[in-house]
């Protein structure tokens, strides 16, 4: 095959190409009625939260105008800049701009008496009534996702009878953003693809010809799986595929796909409430017919969760299992996956409490997801939190992938949710029997960067590049040699300001991509012209986050001045995310600076309620 440089492909590959920042936008937020409910407001943890994965390190947000719950049916997609396009909670549809695409889906209506309406799912999770409905999302996991198409959009759902307690009926809808409809517009609705008794689980993996989906729903209890296939023309269902695994009738989990495409697999728990069992179930995927092949199976006599997570490491390396208390780590290469167990995290029992002496949620380990910047992020099993847990470098083994309890706070509060995406940045299966459509995997250059806490002039690298680069090249811009390591770590001799580039290749071609990285002050303006400070909540109730990107400080301060101009508060600074506790201030205006080794960065104001 012609080898070709990056700068032709992005003329020949469209579909390819728009594939990378469909997920960069993650929801969350439940009680989301403080917007339509006046008497609310004055809970701030209540609403709407944005994680944007745009910028590294990510940045969050409270997004006032939204006025719709992903409690816990949670789907959406972005555009190739990242701007959120649409989201679904599985009872509306909306586009980014908080516009109604469809103000009710997945409506299923009953007769008569009336009473029975309450059978309904819609009703069952509407928080307000019949004038001023307040949908709350389904319940459930994985209940939902959106699949681009073209240049149009796919929400495949699934629907629940509180009166039977059964998944009965898979739908979708279909809309777009034609220029005469910038909003959006619904061009089916509720399109019924299958009846039957389902689990929760819906997912999809990208068709080995590179344009299509397979899209996943797992039956009742959880030993074979419905298909559908996504392609340009319709979606149409393809058949049923037995699992030959332990039956775990109506129970949660969570299914993935290896961000290769090569393997897929499902955990799930069963049992009684006094003794839940589980099992992970791990298979061979074909990505041009959609078939399996059983790999292997683990049980356990006991999980302490309200639903197993699963998710795999970005290079397909390292599967992760949480059951509540406790996170395991898998070696995919290893000869016996599942002897290869590593125990990563053991739950430390911290909570997460609304006020002082009420509730207390756990915030252990629950559903799990793999982000745009290479980390998994855990959410817990509890019905309220706020709380995150991260997997730092999940492509490390053991206790290298550091793993960090409830270590993210977000804005507001949510409901046992994840968002619910596939591996967008997944090619073609070249040379395979359904690489038919001409479409090559160009791979594409990206990574981040980390300084070592104990030494800021020693970067930590993570390659998060896609479509299967199979070499890697590093330039660190001080005049260094060239390393070859995927994952590498470059020690520099002194602060400055230095252009790192970043070339993957295969036999298809090459791409570079190169970032700025500024360390230390080598001079006035580099501190103060190159960090990218912001702070948020501002106005706060409790804890500030400060993020601090494209600066590495040697020795950063943020200070909180009074009105007076007295420091009330000082604390180191490092490059990514740092949490200030501001709760034992007074409500008022401060000010703040932010500093390394006396040069100002950036200043402003803070506002605590």
């Amino acid at each position: 095959m012609k080898f070709f440089t990056f700068f032709i492909v992005t003329l020949l590959l469209p579909v390819q190409l728009f594939s990378q920042k469909e997920d960069h936008i993650w929801l969350f937020g439940s009680e989301i009625e403080d917007v339509i409910l006046p008497w609310l407001k004055a809970d701030t943890t209540r609403g709407a939260s944005e994680i944007n994965f745009f910028y590294d390190p990510f940045k969050m947000y409270y997004v006032e105008p939204r006025v719709i719950d992903v409690a816990a049916g949670n789907a959406s997609i972005s555009d190739v800049t990242g701007r959120l396009l649409a989201y679904s909670n599985g009872q509306v549809l909306y586009a980014g701009n908080e516009y109604p695409i469809a103000d009710t889906i997945n409506y299923h209506i009953y007769g008569s008496p009336d009473s029975t309406k309450f059978c309904s799912e819609w009703e069952s999770n509407n928080f307000g009534n019949s004038i001023r409905p307040i949908p709350s999302g389904i319940l459930g996991i994985q209940r939902m996702m959106i699949l681009p198409m073209d240049s149009t959009f796919y929400s495949v759902f699934n629907t629940y009878d509180y009166c039977t307690q059964e998944i009965f009926k898979v739908n979708y809808n279909h809309f777009g953003f034609p220029t005469s409809h910038p909003n959006g517009v619904l061009l089916k609705k509720d399109t019924e693809l299958l009846r039957g008794r389902f689990s929760s689980n819906i997912y999809s993996v990208r068709h080995g010809n590179g344009r299509d989906w397979w899209v996943i729903q797992l039956d009742e209890n959880n030993i074979s799986y419905h298909q559908f296939l996504l392609s340009p023309t319709a979606i149409n269902y393809f058949g049923i595929i037995e699992l030959p695994s332990m039956s775990f009738p109506r129970g949660n989990g969570q299914v993935v796909v290896s961000p290769d495409g090569n393997i897929f697999a499902y955990a799930t728990i069963g049992g009684t409430g006094q003794q839940v069992m589980g099992h992970i179930v791990l298979f061979e995927f074909d990505r041009c017919t959609g078939n399996v092949n059983f790999i292997s199976e683990k049980r356990f006599d006991k999980i302490n969760s309200f639903g197993p997570g699963l998710c795999f490491s970005s290079d397909s390396r390292y599967l992760y299992f949480s059951e509540g208390n406790k996170i395991f780590q898998y070696d995919m290469h290893a000869f016996d996956v599942f002897e290869s167990e590593v125990l990563i995290a053991l739950y430390d029992g911290f909570f997460y409490q609304q006020t002082p002496n009420s509730i207390e949620y756990d915030a252990d380990f629950n559903q799990m997801g793999l982000a745009p910047d290479g980390r998994i992020y855990i959410t817990p099993s509890s019905t309220t939190n706020r709380h995150l847990g991260v997997i730092n470098y999940p492509n490390e083994y053991g206790p290298a992938c550091d793993m960090r309890q409830h270590s993210i706070e977000l804005p507001t509060k949510f409901f046992r949710t994840m968002p619910n995406f596939p591996h967008f940045r997944l090619g073609p299966d070249d040379g395979s029997p359904c690489d038919t459509l001409g479409l090559d995997n160009h791979p594409v250059a990206k990574f981040r960067y980390e300084p070592d806490s104990s030494n800021y002039k020693r970067i930590r690298f993570t390659d998060l590049s896609y479509f299967r680069p199979e070499t890697w090249s590093w330039d660190f811009g001080d005049g260094s040699p060239t390393v070859t390591d995927r994952y590498p770590f470059h020690t520099y001799d002194q602060n400055g300001t230095y252009e790192v580039c970043l070339t993957v290749s295969n036999e298809n071609s090459d791409h570079t991509t190169c970032r700025t990285v500024t360390i230390g002050t080598s001079s006035s303006d580099d501190a103060g012209l190159k960090a990218d400070i912001t702070l948020f909540p501002n106005p706060v109730a409790d804890v500030l986050l400060v993020t601090l990107g494209e600066y590495i400080p040697q020795n950063g301060i943020i200070h909180i001045y009074d009105a007076t101009g007295r420091v009330i508060l000082s604390q180191r600074l490092y490059y990514g995310h740092n949490n200030i506790d501001m709760t034992a201030l007074p409500p008022g205006l401060y000010f703040w600076t932010a500093e390394d080794k006396g040069v100002k960065m950036k200043g402003g104001k803070v506002i605590k309620r």
